[in-house]
């Protein structure tokens, strides 16, 4: 387990209302400290903003989906046999929530 240094220095920092309403703005979006935002921005590093409520809400269903395909694949193993409707209707909610996401981050719709 890495051992995270202590942070014990401190120091002010000046910048315009407008500088720091934007520095406010990027902290609320991407849920980071005002604070960590300035030392990933010293060194470099991308920040992100957080995903929207919809964004997680699909993921979680993509991963309830992927279950229930991989206990299909389980099932079919053992039987021999496939359920294609329970496989065809998980692949149809697959397609859908790919087509949501992709209008999401703005891809294609296809």
């Amino acid at each position: 387990m890495e051992v995270r240094p202590t942070k014990t220095k401190h120091f002010d920092m000046r910048m315009s209302e407008d500088n720091f309403a934007e520095l406010e703005e990027q902290s609320l979006c991407t849920g980071v400290s005002k604070s960590e935002i300035i030392r990933r921005a010293w060194k470099n590093l991308h920040i992100a903003e957080m995903p929207s409520g919809d964004f997680l809400s699909m993921a979680r269903e993509l991963r309830k989906i992927g279950t229930n395909l991989n206990q299909l694949v389980k099932i079919a193993n053992v039987r021999g046999a496939i359920d294609a409707p329970k496989v065809l209707a998980a692949l149809d909610d697959v397609i859908d929530i790919d087509c949501k996401i992709r209008q999401m981050i703005g891809g294609e719709n296809t």
